[in-house]
């Protein structure tokens, strides 16, 4: 019957189509955490590169300690720390935050002050982080170490700003380590 044709036509072009739409979200956000993933930082890359904002910021973080915290405590809580710092993430930048590998984040945003825009998410990141950890009493406390670069543009591509960021991240994660006494 032609009805039932029509009928199951339209049911399945439906099915095809909420696949797809599963597809293309499965395709740009990290499962663990829900955040945007590494494929749609790429492609906000290859944005950038057609249409360069005048001010960029990129804040890039990672995990302090993470391999301690797996190595202790499993895998299972290492992941709860990264899934309670895309959290964090999310509740501060919204959609601004990426996840470009295992405890590696970056922040991508314009703005026309980017550097106090830069330096409130950071501090926003830090004070939350701090309140989560004095909250409860955890095996191992959640710590990032962040590099924050801003500046104008002059024709410089995403990759130097994200270089930049990561350069300052590492010197964090260094004054972290020395503080802890561990070099």
């Amino acid at each position: 019957d032609l009805l039932t044709s029509v009928l199951y036509f339209i049911q399945n072009d439906l099915e095809k189509r909420r696949v797809m739409e599963q597809l293309e979200k499965l395709s740009y956000e990290d499962t663990l955490t829900g955040l945007y993933n590494r494929n749609r930082y790429n492609e906000v890359r290859k944005a950038y590169k057609k249409k360069a904002p005048d001010k960029l910021g990129i804040i890039y973080m990672d995990l302090n300690g993470l391999k301690q915290a797996n190595d202790t405590y499993g895998h299972d809580y290492g992941d709860k720390l990264i899934r309670k710092t895309a959290k964090i993430l999310a509740k501060v930048v919204g959609k601004d935050a990426y996840r470009i590998g295992g405890d590696e984040f970056v922040i991508a945003f314009t703005a026309e002050e980017v550097e106090e825009r830069a330096d409130k998410i950071v501090t926003s990141i830090r004070n939350t982080m701090k309140r989560y950890n004095e909250r409860r009493e955890r095996p191992y406390p959640m710590q990032v170490s962040i590099g924050a670069y801003c500046n104008r543009v002059k024709g410089h591509s995403l990759d130097h700003f994200l270089k930049k960021a990561d350069d300052l991240m590492y010197a964090d994660k260094y004054l972290h380590r020395k503080d802890n006494g561990i070099i």
